[in-house]
């Protein structure tokens, strides 16, 4: 399967999840032309067997992606990190959830200074189980909670207006 394709700032290179193993569920990070959907590449390390990496995001330079990356094994804590968009190579950890918790849907702020993204307590009882809407820096400091009393998925940031 291909999941959450996403464009690189140029709009010249299409980033995405695949599907590489359904049982358990392995995914790698790929990147191809967003013309003619050659020059494919895999950005991750390969390592599919040991985590699954999903949730794509160019920086605003088109330099770094952000991504999740979850371990396969025993559940384990999800992981905020960064990929090289040109050459891949290991994913380099910028916030470790705690345990108990999944971190999803990373994005960048317009200005690649920040991070903004969801995350919930697995280990809380169904009816209590709520998104939550986190900030931190780019580099994964100062990892902040926005949202206090209502679930949120798939954040984004919004663009900023035109000034004339």
């Amino acid at each position: 399967f291909v999941e959450e394709p996403v464009f690189s700032p140029n709009g010249r290179r299409i980033a995405f999840t695949q599907t590489v193993r359904t049982d358990p569920s392995v995914s790698e990070i790929y990147s191809a032309s967003a013309t003619t959907g050659g020059q494919r590449r895999r950005l991750t390390d390969g390592l599919g067997s040991l985590n699954s990496y999903r949730e794509p995001d160019y920086s605003p330079n088109g330099r770094t992606i952000v991504l999740t990356t979850r371990p396969n094994l025993l559940g384990g804590r999800t992981r905020i990190a960064t990929i090289n968009a040109v050459n891949g190579g290991p994913a380099q950890t910028r916030i470790e959830s705690p345990i108990g918790w999944q971190y999803n849907d990373p994005r960048y702020s317009p200005d690649g200074q920040q991070l903004v993204f969801g995350g919930f307590d697995s280990n809380a009882p169904f009816e209590a189980k709520s998104n939550f809407l986190f900030r931190s820096r780019s580099n994964g400091a100062g990892v902040t909670r926005l949202s206090l009393l209502f679930g949120a998925s798939t954040p984004a940031w919004a663009a900023q207006p035109r000034r004339r």
